[in-house]
């Protein structure tokens, strides 16, 4: 069932993630954060490369959960971006056309630009630090975290409620909702809005009472 919802929970930072670089080819893979001297994980982190065969271009993004113990995991990660855009050679080669063009994404051009997600908001001193290393090495770092996630809560808000059969998540319903996102109608979906502790039956109960359909 699909229907309007004006009454809204709030989208979290990981929707933004996925639904920020929707518009493009990914790659992606989640990257496990370990301690060297114990060998336990701290957590994973999940690494995309957006492949943009329109503009001959490529990039990079990071999600970074709240991890205790770890200081500041995005400048571990940032290591990894190295081994990210050989992705295309190392892993799946990927290729688009149409009427007999071929692009390769083994050609696409770097742009420099990474984006970093994190939950826990990284200190000013170490992002500006990364900052400055990163332009030593070409890059572009554009940090996002809560303050991000309320500024685009305060300006979007919901307009559908999706709700499906859990064998339906990842073949219809969750494009189903990064496609509406992408005409510019923001939607209420289990996957990207509820947060660890919420109860699905009562979130789903409160958007159906605001449905006017």
């Amino acid at each position: 069932m699909i229907g309007v919802v004006w009454a809204r929970p709030m989208a979290t930072l990981y929707e933004y993630f996925v639904k920020d670089g929707a518009k493009n080819l990914t790659m992606h893979q989640t990257v496990p954060l370990t301690d060297k001297a114990t060998s336990s994980k701290h957590g994973e982190i999940t690494a995309r490369l957006h492949l943009d065969f329109d503009a001959n271009a490529k990039y990079v993004s990071f999600y970074i959960p709240d991890m205790l113990g770890v200081e500041c995991p995005e400048a571990i990660v940032l290591n990894e971006v190295a081994t990210i855009l050989k992705w295309p050679e190392s892993h799946v080669k990927v290729k688009a056309g149409l009427l007999g063009h071929e692009y390769d994404a083994r050609e696409l051009v770097f742009t420099g630009q990474i984006y970093v997600y994190s939950e826990r908001p990284v200190p000013t001193e170490l992002r500006e630090r990364m900052n400055v290393e990163a332009r030593a090495a070409g890059h572009r770092l554009t940090f996002r975290s809560v303050e991000y996630m309320s500024d685009r809560n305060k300006r979007e808000k919901p307009r559908a409620f999706i709700s499906h059969d859990s064998r339906d998540k990842k073949a219809i319903a969750e494009p189903l909702a990064v496609q509406m996102h992408k005409i510019m109608c923001p939607v209420w979906y289990d996957q990207f809005a509820l947060k660890v502790g919420d109860s699905l039956r009562e979130s789903i109960e409160n958007g159906l009472k605001e449905c006017p359909k």
